[in-house]
């Protein structure tokens, strides 16, 4: 299954506020995982290329508890989409 590209910027700004390894984030960045943290849980998470102009599949693991939906990374999520969008 092929995940949107998601902008290097993403995972620049991934590794100076988390504290995240580099090996973990040069593997999400490889693989186009977009993480987020709440207390002790972790939410990972990746979408598919949008197909019939408005449907995609998010991948999602979650982690330690962790209780809510990603919403600080979709802004990240929205322009790696439409990019993709714009190279179909």
């Amino acid at each position: 299954m092929t995940l949107v590209q998601v902008s290097p910027n993403y995972y620049d700004d991934l590794a100076t506020r988390t504290e995240l390894g580099a090996a973990t984030i040069d593997a999400m960045r490889r693989t186009s995982i977009l993480y987020d943290r709440a207390g002790s849980g972790e939410y990972l998470h990746g979408y598919t290329p949008a197909f019939a102009d408005r449907f995609f599949v998010e991948i999602v693991e979650r982690r330690g508890g962790y209780d809510a939906y990603g919403a600080l990374n979709a802004p990240a999520r929205m322009v790696s989409q439409a990019q993709s969008s714009r190279r179909s």
